[in-house]
């Protein structure tokens, strides 16, 4: 449902407007929707289908988004990974999803847990292939993705969010962040979580520009706003604290 809603919209609008800028790379809506059609073909082709989970342990980046859509597009369950858990608490994880394709990336704990399609990007190239594809999916109530909880009380626990509940989120997202085509929204809190899930899903359906900090520090944070003129972010109240204190935003 939201694939046709989001990339499958902006592609057929915007296709030569830019839509994420990480670091020195920089793809259109067209380029990530055809690099997102590929990887979906290689998946459709080793026999993922619709409920079938992938998770993925990335930091903010273009292939974090790669592969969310691509999850979108097959209608499989996305499963963003916390990058700051422990090895066993990942395994654990990913045990409980039962994820049968896995993407890492070279720099972030290494799982033990060994799917059936699995990744690592750093190591080897995040590539699809040429291919036929069913028609995105058009189920509200699919599930998108399982959002582990922190596991502060105990054992971490997959939050099920259909795609109709995200569908809701969206606009409710857009009464409080203003987002259209002319907007460029900078990832600073980490995409995994769901405080900045929303935006990624909101940026793309609006066709505006996104801009990805791998982590998040109050300096590279204010280079990236004045270099890209960055005009919509969200950040939690320590994250704040940090800029606002920062020293060369004092001076």
């Amino acid at each position: 449902m939201l694939f046709d809603l989001t990339l499958g919209r902006a592609s057929q609008y915007w296709p030569l407007a830019v839509a994420i800028i990480d670091g020195e790379r920089s793809v259109t809506f067209g380029e990530l929707n055809l690099r997102v059609c590929r990887l979906a073909a290689l998946l459709h082709h080793k026999g993922f289908r619709a409920g079938d989970r992938v998770a993925f342990l990335l930091p903010n980046c273009l292939e974090f988004l790669e592969v969310l859509f691509t999850c979108l597009r097959l209608g499989l369950i996305a499963v963003p990974l916390n990058t700051r858990l422990t090895v066993s608490e990942l395994d654990a994880i990913l045990e409980d999803s039962g994820a049968r394709g896995v993407v890492g990336q070279r720099d972030l704990p290494q799982p033990n847990y060994r799917a059936e399609w699995q990744v690592t990007v750093g190591e080897e190239p995040l590539e699809g292939t040429d291919g036929d594809l069913p028609a995105a999916p058009f189920d509200p109530e699919l599930v998108l993705g399982l959002f582990y909880t922190s596991g502060t009380t105990g054992v971490a626990k997959g939050v099920m969010l259909t795609h109709a509940n995200w569908q809701a989120t969206v606009p409710h997202f857009s009464q409080f962040i203003r987002m259209d085509r002319h907007e460029v929204c900078l990832h600073a809190a980490p995409m995994f979580h769901v405080a900045d899930f929303p935006l990624i899903l909101s940026a793309v359906q609006a066709g505006a520009r996104q801009v990805t900090l791998p982590r998040f520090e109050p300096a590279s944070f204010c280079k990236a706003v004045e270099q890209h003129a960055v005009t919509q972010t969200l950040l939690i109240p320590t994250m704040l604290n940090f800029v606002t204190l920062h020293s060369e935003l004092a001076a």
